[in-house]
């Protein structure tokens, strides 16, 4: 039933585009989208209209995320053009989405997309921790994906590209926003059907978020300010877990309650202000706070105690800039960011009881980094910039839960790695309508010595409503400290492993594409992509002994290919449409199966109305995603169990994801421009949803939300 839809919603496609580009009138409207014209900065760190850029870059808008469903930074992205998210908790932190782009999976103890705001780095050096909803929607200006492998410009971490998240400037008078939000006559509704334990259930499951913010320009300062927290009791609500038979390794499955009475809460404080000196200097600090606990379900210990992840983050980065001649613009600064983590599950002790466990991490990242452009001869803009990274991180060894007293036999591991970067780009402008950016990097990494990540790309105006754009590079990895070093973690039913002889991973991309203003307010962008990977690291090493273990090795080769098209369409002010569709085809060389959890097909479709009447605005957006088969190592419990003359072994067992399509809708009502009154629903029909393996993602969530500006 579900290829039926996708059948039809790409047949759609292609005869909505067939008959635009046959259309007779070449009129377009005032209010097009003119994605040509958009101004980006994070595929060569100045800001290049669209058309100039070699890489395939798409911009989500604050209008877009301000009229969806999204609780979350990774509830936008699940939606944009080649986007993949996988998630095994509903919110926050525990273990951390997935965002895969272009067929390259997340790593189960490092991530692979660079993920910044502003610029900086969010990504926590040296640990799986990719925290993506420290910032608040409200405070988002746009969001910039630059697809692609990208450590030509950003270094280890871009592997599969680069995520900028970029929030408000502050500017013109100081406004005050208050907004709060609850899911609670919902989830009454939720409960009301034969439930004697109503109330009780209520206030445990529902959801409440408030937050203040402030942004503004007095004088020569300028500054935005964002605070907020929020709670859920048990997100799972009545979902259930998968469970499949390890031994056997069959994909046959049988439901159990998912009981989860820990509830998940956050806080979050958000500064980012700048003084201006002058017209060409400005000294500007960003600060962010964030703490949060996530429950996850129960462990199998006497008393059933909670399963759960809990942190804390603090970063600290000033940044100047300034222009000491006429043509030469410079910023240099860094920051300073600290990570807590604290992960509490069970261990089996010398008698093979199961005992409750703590385990904690602390990550220290310092960085320093700057650039200097230069306009030279009106054609070129050259760029020079570096940034060395300390991060320490400190691995305590598994402890009671109640004594906080070390394992027998626990271990602790305190590391520090480095590395230094230094980058050079030139932007070559030829013929007005050609546009030549070559780039390349250098790395000294503290374990693994040098490496170079040369980037070519090439971006032509073909016409006035043309572009056509083309890039070859490579990218590569280094192993995080998780991964190299982390004494043995437990993740039931499995220890994970980390291995210090495993090596970095490489990347070498070549894509091409085009975009396409058309007439009747269409806009086209189709790309074609094609990455071969080379010492990817995956878990292997399946050994079965008192316990399961599992560490990261590095195999052969990989690859993925395929290609991405988005139709957007506004020709009204009052409406606007978006239609995107990835097939995406991937290979794991030495296990001849598809990339973990990378699905074939992915499509998506966005409608928002927006209305005027009196002294009010009414708006209206629904989302509807779909996403088609995946398969992948079940490392948890979708291993086979092998009996030999060695004794048992694991093997590697791929399970297969069913295809879903998910609906979010939001209606909402803006008065005398100040008040805005939101209804707004994820999963509106209920799907079943397995994002990743064993936990099917929260079911129907709807929330209503008041906001004041002043």
């Amino acid at each position: 039933m579900n290829y039926l839809k996708l059948t039809g919603l790409i047949t759609a496609v292609c005869l909505l585009a067939q008959g635009i580009l046959y259309g007779q009138s070449d009129s377009t409207s005032d209010s097009s989208l003119q994605h040509l014209d958009r101004v980006i900065v994070s595929a060569t760190k100045s800001s290049r209209k669209i058309s100039e850029s070699a890489a395939s870059v798409v911009v989500i808008t604050r209008k877009e995320i301000q009229a969806s469903a999204a609780k979350n930074i990774d509830d936008v992205l699940q939606y944009a053009s080649g986007v993949q998210v996988k998630r095994s908790v509903g919110m926050g932190e525990g273990v951390p989405s997935d965002i895969v782009l272009r067929g390259i999976p997340g790593a189960l103890a490092a991530t692979r997309v660079l993920i910044l705001v502003d610029g900086i780095p969010t990504n926590v050096a040296g640990t799986p921790f990719l925290i993506v909803n420290e910032i608040p929607l409200d405070a988002i200006q746009r969001i910039e994906i630059v697809k692609g492998p990208f450590s030509s410009l950003y270094g280890a971490n871009a592997l599969g590209g680069v995520i900028n998240i970029i929030t408000i400037q502050g500017d013109g008078k100081p406004t005050f926003t208050v907004s709060g939000e609850t899911s609670y006559p919902f989830t009454i509704l939720d409960n009301v059907k034969d439930n004697p334990d109503l109330w009780d259930d209520v206030n445990i499951e529902t959801y409440w978020n408030a937050s203040v913010q402030s942004s503004g320009k007095v004088g020569k300062y300028d500054y935005l300010v964002s605070a907020g927290a929020r709670t859920i009791g048990n997100y799972f609500l009545n979902d259930s877990v998968m469970i499949r038979n390890v031994i056997s390794g069959r994909d046959t499955t049988y439901m159990r309650s998912a009981e989860n009475d820990y509830d998940y809460r956050d806080y979050r404080f958000f500064v980012k202000g700048g003084y201006s000196f002058t017209d060409n200097t400005r000294l500007s600090l960003n600060l962010r706070y964030f703490n949060s606990s996530l429950g996850f379900g129960v462990t199998s210990t006497e008393d059933n105690d909670p399963r759960i992840t809990a942190g804390s983050k603090f970063l600290i980065g000033p940044y100047l800039d300034f222009k000491p001649f006429g043509v030469v613009t410079a910023t240099i600064g860094g920051f300073f960011r600290n990570v807590r983590g604290e992960y509490l599950d069970q261990y089996t002790d010398t008698e093979k009881v199961l005992q409750p466990s703590v385990f904690d991490v602390a990550s220290k990242d310092l960085q320093i980094d700057g650039r200097i452009a230069a306009k030279l001869f009106k054609v070129n803009t050259l760029t020079v910039g570096f940034d060395q990274l300390w991060n320490t991180i400190d691995f305590s060894p598994m402890s009671d839960r109640n004594t906080r007293e070390p394992i027998e036999g626990a271990q602790s591991a305190e590391k520090t790695l480095t590395n230094t970067g230094i980058y050079i780009q030139d932007e070559t402008e030829l013929f007005t309508f050609l546009h030549i950016v070559p780039a390349l990097r250098f790395d000294y990494h503290s374990t693994y010595g040098t490496n170079l990540s040369p980037k070519i790309g090439i971006a032509a105006d073909v016409h006035d409503k043309l572009t056509i754009r083309t890039s070859v590079g490579k990218a590569y990895r280094a192993p995080s400290a998780t991964e190299l070093y982390m004494p043995d973690m437990y993740f039931s039913p499995v220890y994970l492993r980390s291995n210090p002889e495993i090596l970095p991973e490489y990347a070498t991309s070549f894509d091409a594409g085009f975009g396409l203003e058309m007439p009747y307010g269409f806009n086209l962008s189709c790309d074609y992509f094609h990455n071969k990977l080379s010492n990817l690291i995956v878990l292997g090493n399946l050994e079965l002994g008192n316990v399961y273990t599992a560490s990261h090795v590095n195999v052969s080769d990989a690859w993925s290919w395929g290609f991405e098209n988005e139709l957007s369409w506004k020709q009204f002010r009052w409406i606007s449409a978006k239609l995107n569709y990835a097939y995406t085809k991937s290979e794991n060389e030495t296990y001849k199966q598809p990339l973990d959890l990378v699905p074939l097909h992915k499509a998506n479709f966005q409608l928002d109305i927006t209305k005027s009447f009196r002294n009010g605005l009414l708006s209206v957006a629904i989302d509807e995603g779909y996403v088609g088969e995946r398969s992948g190592i079940n490392w948890r419990s979708g291993t086979k169990v092998n009996f030999t003359n060695k004794g048992a072994q694991l093997e590697p067992h791929y399970v297969t994801l069913e295809d879903y399509f998910r609906t979010d809708f939001t209606v909402s009502c803006t008065f005398a421009t100040h008040y805005t009154i939101s209804l707004s629903a994820q999963n509106l029909f209920n799907a079943a949803i397995e994002e990743s393996f064993g936990t099917l993602s929260p079911g129907r969530f709807a929330v209503v939300k008041a906001k004041v500006v002043f």
